[in-house]
C-alpha cells in the first residue's frame, strides 16, 4: 500500500517552502478528490491558489508541490516546462531532500 502524507509532514513541506522560497503573494494549496478540478494554479490578483489531487501519495503530493511551486516562481518569465523552470525545480528539490534528510 502507498503511503500518503500526514497533515503533518504536509505543513511542514509548506513551512519549508515559504521560508526557503518566499514568494510575493501568498501561496494556498488545496487538496481535493480527482473529482474536482486539480492539478491546477489559480491567481486572483492577490494569491495563488494550487489544488492537488487528495488521494497522491506523499511522493507525488511532494513531487506536484515542488512542481507548482516552481512555475509559481517562474510565472513572470515564463510558465512552460524550459530551463528557467527546470533550473528553480532542481534548485527546490536539491535544497528540499537536505531539508528532509536533516
Amino acid at each position: 500500500m502507498t503511503k500518503k502524507i500526514s497533515t503533518k509532514d504536509f505543513r511542514s513541506i509548506l513551512r519549508f517552502l515559504r521560508k526557503n522560497f518566499p514568494i510575493e503573494c501568498p501561496v494556498v494549496i488545496k487538496r481535493f478528490p480527482k473529482k474536482k478540478e486539480c492539478d491546477t494554479v489559480r491567481f486572483n490578483g492577490k494569491v495563488y491558489t494550487v489544488y492537488i489531487d487528495s488521494s497522491l501519495t506523499r511522493q507525488e503530493l511532494i513531487d506536484t508541490i515542488i512542481h507548482f511551486y516552481a512555475h509559481i516562481m517562474c510565472i513572470d518569465s515564463s510558465y512552460n516546462h524550459d530551463a528557467e523552470w527546470g533550473k528553480k525545480y532542481a534548485d527546490i528539490y536539491s535544497k528540499f531532500l537536505e531539508f528532509e534528510i536533516n
